[in-house]
């Protein structure tokens, strides 16, 4: 997943990215991620599923 939260403590958004958004808002929530954890509570706000992140595609070969 592709995600935006919201802290309104903050009023400041955070993009990320993950294979598990339920428990990656939780560690969001809990404090567990240090760029985060003064905005605590973060709320979802956005979310779309990438197939990109579960199959990267491999870098491009320089010239």
């Amino acid at each position: 997943y592709c995600y935006i939260i919201f802290s309104e403590k903050l009023n400041k958004y955070y993009v990320g990215a993950c294979i598990n958004l339920e428990r990656r808002l939780a560690e969001h929530n809990i404090g567990h991620s240090k760029f985060t954890s003064t905005g605590v509570p973060w709320k979802l706000v956005y979310k779309e599923m990438s197939l990109r992140f579960l199959n990267p595609s491999p870098p491009a070969a320089s010239a």
